[in-house]
């Protein structure tokens, strides 16, 4: 009996050596788990590090064109005001003090629209800074502005040669 319990004390020695072992290899094994699975956590973390990067350089470009075509609207609009002065106030003087009052509307017109002028160049530098968003809506905006802008221009350059060919004629008549 008692060589059985000492072999079942032996099996039982050995079963807790075996069953040590594979705790210990278990508790190996659980550790590389560990490891294996930290690892992958990391690596998946990196991973969306990188997408959550791009994605906030990509909506700071989504921002920074929006605030473009705010600026781009506003200035439109400013355009359009300097359009609608520029056809309103104009008309043919009968005499010279006509002729200088067309003159100084003139020249207020064009204090305001040296203003419109500041408005356009800032743009067209903002849409240089752009570029890099390779944009088809931001091209679009900035050819409408230039040519809406050189337009106005061009009417304004018109008119003040009229008004001072005018104040010529009735300074010689």
């Amino acid at each position: 009996t008692s060589s059985r319990s000492g072999g079942g004390g032996g099996t039982t020695g050995g079963g807790s050596s075996l069953g040590g072992g594979r705790v210990t290899g278990a508790g190996g094994s659980s550790s590389e788990k560990v490891s294996s699975l930290v690892e992958l956590i990391n690596s998946a973390h990196v991973r969306l590090e990188a997408v959550a990067q791009e994605k906030q350089a990509r909506l700071e470009q989504v921002i920074q064109l929006c605030h473009f075509m705010e600026q781009a609207q506003q200035v439109l609009r400013w355009i359009h005001s300097g359009e609608a002065m520029l056809g309103a106030s104009f008309s043919i003087p009968n005499s010279l003090p006509e002729a200088q009052a067309l003159s100084q509307d003139h020249q207020q017109f064009q204090v305001a629209i040296e203003k419109t002028h500041a408005s356009v160049v800032q743009l067209r530098e903002r849409s240089a800074q752009l570029l890099h968003c390779n944009s088809q809506q931001l091209l679009e905006m900035e050819n409408t502005v230039a040519t809406r802008w050189e337009n106005l221009v061009t009417c304004a350059e018109d008119r003040y040669k009229l008004v001072q060919a005018s104040i010529s004629f009735y300074k010689t008549a």
